[in-house]
């Protein structure tokens, strides 16, 4: 059975990687046409995350939104955290010292 962090994990990686991708996609369209690759793979992964969010919340009963999440992810790099492994750590140290897990 997977864990609560596992949940958690996948859910930074995929955000982390829409992200990305969206950046990418904010560089190549000026015009914002939502065919593009880049825009439609960030879609995906979003899409993907709060699944994985949904998943937590009713396996655990531990509630986190997507927006929260980006929240801390955001934190974690203006921290000078970089790689997934280190965000991933950011984010759930500070949903234990919240007292989510």
């Amino acid at each position: 059975m997977k864990n609560a962090k596992y949940y958690i994990s996948c859910a930074v990686t995929l955000t982390c990687q829409g992200d990305k991708k969206y950046a990418r996609y904010l560089d190549e369209e000026p015009d914002r046409d939502k065919d593009n690759e880049h825009y439609q793979v960030a879609q995906w992964k979003y899409k993907k995350a709060k699944e994985m969010l949904k998943k937590l919340d009713n396996e655990f009963n531990i509630s986190l939104k997507h927006g929260a999440l980006k929240k801390l992810i955001k934190k974690a790099r203006e921290n000078g955290k970089k790689e997934f492994s280190e965000i991933q750590k950011y984010v759930k140290n500070k949903l234990k010292e919240n007292g989510m897990f």
